[in-house]
């Protein structure tokens, strides 16, 4: 599962909230903030994150290197929808769901 807020902060709000909901469940979650290297963080996805947490210009990055295919992606969240398509990160958001196999939620 991917989930896509437009800015880094209300990622860390959904992360404490995700955290919480998921603790002691076994499924592993990972925010990609932009404080990692795209390498680090390859090694973190590798190990078989179940949802990631990201801005769309962070999706856009780990895509474009390959650490994450879009075929890898299930389901898709998208936090404040309208902030995505209306502002900058519209053109990001195009691209990552003209990536996305047709089967994605």
């Amino acid at each position: 599962m991917v989930v896509i807020a437009p800015r880094r902060e209300l990622l860390q709000e959904i992360c404490k909230g995700v955290r919480n909901s998921v603790r002691n469940t076994g499924i592993s979650l990972y925010a990609s903030i932009g404080q990692s290297s795209i390498r680090d963080e390859e090694f973190i996805l590798k190990k078989g994150m179940q949802v990631l947490l990201a801005t769309p210009q962070r999706i856009c990055e780990v895509m474009k290197h390959g650490v994450l295919t879009a075929e890898r992606i299930r389901v898709i969240a998208l936090d404040k929808p309208e902030e995505l398509f209306c502002t900058g990160s519209r053109g990001e958001m195009l691209k990552i769901i003209d990536a996305l196999p047709d089967n994605v939620q």
